[in-house]
């Protein structure tokens, strides 16, 4: 079973839709408060979920949120939820545990802004600090919230290449009490579209197999095509990093 709930304006009409096609709709309270409860499960596969409310006046609101749900087809595994909104990191909401060998640090995504700008974020310990690296040089501190969720937008630009990533945690007297450290590739665009012409493709920021089997295939549901390529990679089809070279099968 699963629960839907937020807040519109007050006796609104709530509709949630499963990859565009409404499924619920219920009515906001006086407080504008809402819940949508869904008794039959969510079928093995992938959907992206989406609200629309209409307002007493007659206009209607789309979410600009919207959350993708991978639903594992083995019995007992564990769904992937992501929250995901334009110009803001994706976050994980449930899923898997992240592979890390950094304790409760992760880098969660490296995804772009509407205007081309990086964005790095992740998990740590609640209310710590960590500073992000390229090639050793520091781009800039980010404070994690009490959930231990941080999320740092560089102040310059960053320049194509290849780098290193290392993010480290510091402790109160500022000293490195945990450290992850991924390749980084911010590739040239025509450099992307002869690798894919050729098969492969270099995990750029903002980077993930939806959207990359939807460029290269019409359509992200054939994300799994890439997946099952890349298996000797990729542990979980939802956690690929920057700087990994997958191979991208002929459809």
């Amino acid at each position: 079973m699963a629960v839907i709930a937020g807040r519109s304006e007050p006796r609104a009409t709530i509709t949630l839709k499963r990859n565009g096609a409404a499924i619920a709709t219920t009515d906001a309270d006086g407080r504008g408060e809402w819940v949508i409860v869904l008794d039959t499960p969510l079928a093995p596969g992938d959907v992206e979920l989406t609200l629309t409310a209409r307002n007493p006046d007659g206009s209607a609101i789309d979410s600009i949120q919207s959350v993708s749900v991978s639903v594992p087809e083995q019995e007992g595994g564990q769904a992937l939820v992501v929250l995901a909104e334009p110009g803001k990191a994706s976050r994980v909401l449930q899923g898997p545990g992240v592979p890390s060998d950094a304790g409760n640090l992760v880098l969660e995504a490296v995804d772009y802004d509407e205007n081309g700008n990086v964005i790095i974020s992740g998990i740590t310990e609640p209310n710590s600090t960590v500073r992000i690296y390229l090639n050793d040089k520091p781009i800039g501190d980010a404070v994690a919230d009490a959930e231990g969720r941080w999320e740092l937008r560089p102040n310059g630009a960053v320049e194509s290449g290849t780098y290193t990533m290392r993010i480290d945690q510091l402790d109160a007297n500022g000293q490195v009490s945990a450290r992850v450290e991924v390749p980084f590739e911010r590739g040239v665009a025509e450099d992307v579209r002869r690798q894919i012409a050729e098969g492969q493709v270099v995990i750029q920021p903002g980077n993930n197999l939806w959207n990359i089997a939807r460029q290269l295939y019409g359509s992200g549901y054939q994300y799994t095509t890439i997946y099952q390529a890349n298996r000797d990679q990729i542990r979980d089809p939802d956690l690929i990093y920057p700087g990994q070279v997958l191979s991208t099968p002929a459809q």
